[in-house]
């Protein structure tokens, strides 16, 4: 697998909003420092809560770019780079 992209964000557009998004961009990042146990370094779930059992999910990146409505925090690609 290689990862195309990765992006963290500040804040969260739809917790507990009730579909009311604020304006938290997602921004674009060359290199992600993960602390093992607190999470990404600059995203909004890092430290968010004791024992918080965060997890990072990877999506295609052919899936990402059919679709303008889905939002996703990591791109992956399998086979060639």
């Amino acid at each position: 697998m290689f990862i195309r992209q990765i992006f963290i964000s500040p804040g969260h557009n739809f917790v507990g909003r009730a579909g009311q998004p604020d304006n938290f961009p997602l921004i674009e990042k060359e290199r992600i420092e993960c602390v093992a146990g607190r999470g990404l370094i600059g995203d909004r779930y890092f430290d968010f809560c004791e024992n918080y059992k965060g997890q990072i999910t990877f999506f295609s990146a052919e899936i990402f770019e059919r679709s303008s409505r889905f939002r996703a925090n990591r791109l992956a690609s399998c086979g060639a780079t």
